[in-house]
């Protein structure tokens, strides 16, 4: 079974989005497909400016992916949303147990390495 939460928080006069996809499953398999219109290409050309970010970082992906390919998924989520001004890194939902640990460690080094505004 698939659940989608999808809303918008207001906080002062900021709108945030904030979009969590997961899969629910006797065996904890992360097989969920991605949502549809999330890619961060996408919400950028439609929302960018008007709204912060924070996810977009797949955890199927980080599940599925080999460490380069985590790298590379987050990295070029990075250069996509930051020059919004306004993202906030973070997997779009919590991280599963089948998820290789050092995907996940391999996830916030390239956040630590790539993800600094100056």
């Amino acid at each position: 079974m698939i659940f989608l939460f999808d809303g918008f928080f207001l906080k002062s006069n900021l709108r945030i989005r904030h979009t969590s996809l997961f899969y629910a499953s006797s065996d904890k398999a992360t097989s969920a497909a991605e949502a549809a219109h999330m890619a961060p290409e996408e919400l950028k050309s439609k929302f960018g400016g008007r709204l912060a970010f924070h996810g977009c970082i797949s955890t199927a992906a980080i599940a599925k992916l080999d460490e380069a390919g985590v790298e590379t998924l987050c990295r070029n989520t990075l250069e996509i949303l930051m020059p919004t001004h306004a993202y906030a890194f973070s997997p779009t939902h919590q991280i599963q147990d089948n998820t290789p640990i050092q995907n996940v460690i391999r996830m916030y080094q390239t956040a630590h390495t790539y993800g600094v505004y100056k």
